[in-house]
This record gives C-alpha cells, structure tokens and sequence, in this order.
C-alpha cells in the first residue's frame, strides 16, 4: 500500500507538470484578456486541490485540459505548443486513470485489513493496561520506576519532540508565504516551484487560503548545498523569483510579494 500510495503522489505531481506546460501554451496562444477565462476553462479551478494530491479532482482537470487541447489545438500550435504534447497528455490521462482503478482496489482491500488491526491493536492495549495496573501495587514503594508505567508518560519518552520527522539528507524543504505586494492581503492558489540541476522534474507546491506553502525538494546531491531559484505565480499577478542558498536536510522559509497586474483600458468605443 505504501507504494501505492507513493505512485498516488508521483502521478499527480506528473499530471500537474503536464498542466502547468499547457498553462504556459495558452498565455502564449492568447491575448492577455482571455487568459484568465481559457486557464479557467482548462480546469485550473480544480488544479489547487488536485497539486495537494486529490486523487478525484486531478482526474477532473485532465479531463478538462484534454477537451480544452482537442478543441483549440490550432490556436495553441501557433502560440508554440509542439505536435507531441498533445498525444503525450492524452497518454498521460490515461496512465493516470489505470493507477487511478489500482489504487482504488487496493484501498478497499486496505480497509478490510485495517479493520483486523484494529481489533488487534485493541487486544495489545488492554494488555498494556493491565501491565500497568500491575506495575503500580509491584513499584508502590519507588515512585521513580512507578512513574515510567502510566500510558501518558509512555507516549510522551516515545514522541517525536520536534514535530516533524528528520528531512532526508536528499531534500529541502522551502516553508513561506505568498502575498499581494500592494495590498498585503494573502493570495490563495499560487503556483511555487522550482528545478534542480541534474532533474528534468519540476518540483511544486500551492498556496492555501491564508497564502502559505510548503515544497519539498527532493533527489539533491546527499549531504550539499547549493541555489535554488524558486518561482510563484497566480492569476492576475505578475510571476516573481528568488533564489534560495540552501543545506540538504533542512528546512528554509521563503516569502514571495507579487505585484497585481493592472487590467488593460477597455478598446476605444467606434
């Protein structure tokens, strides 16, 4: 299951790839006025959740983008969109829908193995309790061995203090904010990413409601440090860059200011 559940992310990740190049086809393919409506039409309403691993909604926006493609591929081939990208997406769709059934199975499948844990871990902890009722009258004279045998102090000597788990020594990642330069207020729906030498992959992430991220950058040489030039866009915003000197196996913080775009005046009356 856990591969499964592995294949679940790097799927997505490949499908949002395809949909950001197709999101780049169409700013080039149309006049800025109509951008925000074709991106729309694509299905980019379905691309922040599908970006935060949304098995459902990233079927919906390929589906989407599919019918944009078949229905303005000759406005796209002259904004520069190559002859291979079309059946490559279609592929794409595809090899993302028969993970799709596999997964699916395979979560049903996981339930019912769930269920018999479940009745197993609940077994262990009545057993666990009653060791610790017996602990209690054996050590009633020596508080300090007494204390080690209450369940909450248990879990708290085998708790993660820091929070998260140790970051690979392969990975950075990059935590921020996303906000409008002018008006401070946070933009949702933001598109973070970046590359790294040596991977043809872009790594992505989006913003959420109060314009907060988190992206995980992964296959960096063990143990380097380097640049990365991360990226943000959003509709209706001019895209911005920075560069990040980083350290594999930490964590860095990372706020992007975007400039809102001005809306063309409207033509001249005849």
């Amino acid at each position: 299951m856990q591969l499964l559940i592995l294949l679940k992310v790097r799927a997505i990740q490949f499908s949002n790839q395809f949909f950001n190049l197709l999101r780049s086809y169409i700013k080039s393919s149309f006049p800025s006025e109509l951008q925000k409506p074709k991106i729309e039409a694509a299905g980019y309403d379905h691309f922040a959740k599908a970006a935060n691993k949304n098995w459902d909604e990233t079927k919906v926006m390929l589906t989407a983008g599919q019918h944009f493609i078949d229905n303005n591929t000759p406005e796209l081939t002259l904004g520069g969109m190559p002859p291979t990208f079309a059946p490559e997406y279609a592929l794409a769709d595809t090899a993302f829908s028969d993970l799709y059934l596999i997964f699916t199975d395979a979560e049903q499948d996981q339930q019912e193995a769930t269920d018999v844990k479940i009745i197993a871990n609940n077994a262990i902890y009545a057993k666990l309790l009653k060791m610790f009722e017996d602990a209690q009258i054996i050590y009633e004279h020596d508080a300090s061995k007494r204390e080690r045998f209450i369940f909450a102090q248990l879990k708290k000597m085998i708790t993660n203090k820091g929070g998260r788990t140790t970051i690979p020594i392969d990975t950075v990642i990059i935590e921020g904010k996303v906000t409008n330069l002018n008006t401070g207020f946070p933009i949702q729906n933001a598109s973070i990413n970046t590359t790294h030498d040596g991977s043809t992959e872009t790594f992505s992430a989006i913003s959420d409601i109060d314009g907060n991220y988190e992206l995980i950058v992964s296959g960096l040489p063990t143990s380097s440090t380097g640049t990365l030039f991360v990226n943000a866009e959003a509709l209706d915003f001019d895209p911005a860059s920075l560069p990040l000197d980083y350290e594999t196996g930490k964590a860095f913080k990372l706020v992007f200011q975007l400039n809102e775009l001005v809306p063309p005046p409207p033509p001249p009356v005849p």
